[in-house]
């Protein structure tokens, strides 16, 4: 498995701080979304409007990024390399010799 990068902590923190931001809206907002239902089913133990779970969504949606990251990032990069034909290291073109006449 992989070790945990820059882009796993960045990603994590993203996505709490989504979490926190689609939080605050939904308590704002007259007319809450329908954000209540997709964290009480992507966010297993936290259930809305009690303020102890916050923390536990918050700490779960940090952990989605980060396993997105180390999951997605090498599939992403796989595809690219293959997408551009990337050959490695070294001339990207053959050499070609001039021959003096």
């Amino acid at each position: 498995m992989r070790k945990p990068t820059n882009e796993s902590w960045v990603l994590g923190l993203v996505f709490a701080e989504a979490f926190a931001i689609a939080v605050l809206r939904d308590f704002l907002t007259p007319f809450p979304g329908s954000v209540r239902y997709w964290f009480e089913i992507f966010l297993p133990g936290f259930r809305w409007n009690t303020p102890a779970t916050f923390p536990l969504g918050a700490i779960e949606s940090f952990f989605w990024g980060a396993y997105l990251e180390l999951v997605m990032l090498p599939i992403a990069k796989m595809f690219w390399l293959k997408h551009h034909n990337f050959r490695g290291p070294g001339p990207k073109t053959p050499r070609l010799h001039h021959h003096a006449a």
